[in-house]
């Protein structure tokens, strides 16, 4: 199934845009260091296998555009994306500076499916890689709460979305090819939702606040993303999941790998 499938009790709710906050100090900085080739006409295609389903996804440079005065590079998708990479990409904008990847737009990632309710997480200068720190130092963060109705319901989301430096590898090889200098960053999202039933609160989760969604992206030096997993696991509170409809658990495991693409 697809990934709006399993998320769109959680992730639909909405991601609603709030402060960002970047924390690029490390005694350690890393050893490796990750170029992404923001050039027109640069395009990756990706095979995707979704717990067993397969597709394809196609992402690409399509020009210049201006972003609160600032120049960054236009991602488009050939078609709709399946892939948590090419989705979380489809037309918002990077822009390399500082050694660091920045994205600004809206983390629409769901955009364009039948869901009940919109997603949308705007972002500005949200750091995807940062070449200047160790792993597991934070990268960038969004937080927030949002209250919305979901089929009658009144349904309150806490969450967190950041990103945290991965490993570094100066060798990797994925699917028969071997790439050098790569760079991973991890992209977590950390829910607590709660549903109000006859004025009643009631957890969405139980325990309370998980790790729906952990991502991990690993670049490669002047080629861009060539592997993507996206784990969706979430255990539901057995009273909310009777009263909404819902399983009493969501697991989804993604992969996304590089197949074939054009840097300049």
């Amino acid at each position: 199934m697809r990934l709006k499938h399993y998320l769109f009790a959680l992730l639909t709710i909405g991601f609603i845009s709030c402060s960002d906050d970047n924390d690029d100090s490390n005694e350690n900085p890393s050893t490796v260091s990750v170029t992404f080739p923001l050039t027109d006409g640069n395009y990756w295609n990706y095979d995707i296998d979704t717990d067993g389903t397969t597709s394809r996804d196609s992402i690409y440079i399509d020009h210049d555009t201006i972003i609160n005065s600032i120049t960054y590079k236009k991602l488009e998708t050939e078609i709709v994306p399946t892939g948590f990479y090419s989705s979380s990409l489809k037309n918002n904008g990077l822009r390399f500076s500082d050694n660091k990847l920045l994205l600004s737009g809206s983390l629409s990632f769901l955009a364009g499916q039948s869901l009940p309710i919109g997603v949308d997480l705007s972002v500005t200068d949200f750091t995807i890689l940062n070449n200047n720190v160790s792993a597991e130092t934070e990268l960038s963060s969004k937080t927030g709460t949002i209250t919305q109705d979901y089929n009658g319901f009144p349904v309150t989301m806490d969450y967190t979305l950041k990103t945290l430096a991965g490993n570094d590898y100066t060798s990797l090889t994925l699917n028969g090819i071997t790439y050098q200098n790569l760079k991973s960053t991890k992209v977590v999202l950390t829910a607590s939702v709660s549903v109000s039933i006859l004025g009643t609160p009631i957890p969405i989760l139980n325990p309370s606040s998980q790790n729906v969604m952990v991502a991990e992206i690993i670049f490669a030096d002047g080629i861009g993303a060539v592997s993507i997993t996206t784990d969706i696991n979430a255990t539901i509170d057995s009273t909310a999941a009777t009263s909404l409809g819902l399983p009493q658990s969501i697991t989804q495991h993604q992969e996304e790998a590089l197949d074939t693409y054009h840097v300049n």
